[in-house]
């Protein structure tokens, strides 16, 4: 989390880099690696500079690289906006798909909606 931070501040993951006294390769695994974690598009990279996106910035909100309770609770919405983004494939043969397509979103539907009320109700 504390690269995290250092390439937001940088807003260049060299320089974040030296800051840390680490590489830079490590630097840029790591920020993969968050990536892939949360799902999410957290830079926009041009050349050397990497700008935040939206996402990045949500979670880097309010975020300083000592508090360990917000890291952890910022990461937690991270993987929550990281499920609003998700993308599911579903291959399979046309006949089968007329058949079962239906009935596999019906159920996704309803657990949809079963998901969304419970947090309309912890909510209020």
């Amino acid at each position: 989390m504390r690269y995290f931070y250092e390439v937001c501040q940088w807003q260049n993951i060299t320089k974040a880099a030296e800051h840390l006294h680490v590489s830079q390769p490590t630097v840029t695994v790591a920020m993969q690696a968050l990536e892939a974690e949360t799902g999410l598009n957290l830079f926009h990279r041009e050349g050397a500079r990497s700008r935040v996106t939206a996402d990045g910035a949500k979670s880097s909100s309010a975020r300083s690289p000592t508090s360990s309770r917000r890291s952890r609770g910022s990461m937690m919405r991270s993987r929550d906006m990281a499920h609003r983004h998700a993308k599911v494939r579903i291959a399979m043969p046309l006949q089968l798909g007329v058949v079962f397509l239906p009935h596999i979103f019906g159920e996704f539907r309803a657990s949809t909606r079963r998901s969304s009320s419970r947090s309309s109700r912890r909510a209020a």
